[in-house]
């Protein structure tokens, strides 16, 4: 079995605000959360988040707070799914890697004008857009080239940051 991992993005440097709607619309008891700011984005760890559940966090926050919202989940090497929220609507989902079928799942391209508009990236050449294309069918090397390009980490999960110290420096607010 591959590598797993779910995770959201808010355009925000507002962390306590969005602490406070995660706070809101989550079950205390169950559900944590460690967040971090990088850049214009906080990014989203959850214990609970999964491939498939992600995007239903990512949904509900964007309809109770303003800014964009992406919710990425990777699962088994073999699935990345990322959907892109505002306002509550699901504004653009991308679907890669192998074995789609096996999963009930169409390929959807990797848009990377789309992600660059999303994310506010500056000054992406021509060759940012091959080095992420070419590495299509090998969806760990997407997630690294995305990673580089965007400044935030993805390959990221909650249970790594709950039993890292060094990674918890990144990700200093827990809910």
């Amino acid at each position: 079995m591959g590598t797993s991992f779910a995770n959201i993005q808010v355009h925000s440097q507002d962390i306590q605000a969005v602490q406070s709607v995660l706070r809101l619309i989550s079950d205390s008891e169950l559900e944590k959360f460690a967040l971090g700011i990088f850049g214009d984005w906080i990014s989203i760890l959850g214990n609970t988040l999964s491939w498939e559940t992600v995007g239903e966090l990512g949904e509900e926050l964007s309809r109770r707070i303003v800014q964009p919202v992406g919710a990425l989940g990777y699962f088994d090497d073999d699935v990345l799914t990322w959907r892109f929220y505002q306002n509550g609507q699901e504004i653009k989902v991308i679907t890669a890697g192998q074995n789609l079928d096996e999963y009930g799942l169409e390929y959807t391209p990797i848009d990377i004008s789309f992600i660059t508009d999303f994310f506010k990236v500056l000054q992406l050449t021509e060759d940012d857009y091959k080095s992420i294309l070419n590495t299509n069918d090998e969806m760990n090397l997407v997630i690294e080239e995305l990673e580089e390009l965007l400044g935030i980490p993805l390959w990221m999960k909650y249970d790594w940051v709950k039993e890292d110290e060094d990674l918890k420096k990144f990700y200093p607010v827990m809910v």
